[in-house]
């Protein structure tokens, strides 16, 4: 598993309101950069 990978699944354990804002910062940081890694 690479690192992206392991950060999903970490966000997706957060089963309250913090999975739910980082993993929408996630998505708004990689389409603003996606190359960021």
């Amino acid at each position: 598993m690479n690192p992206s990978e392991r950060i999903d699944t970490q966000i997706a354990e957060l089963a309250d309101w913090r999975g739910q804002m980082i993993a929408r910062l996630r998505k708004l940081i990689r389409e603003a950069d996606p190359d960021i890694t």
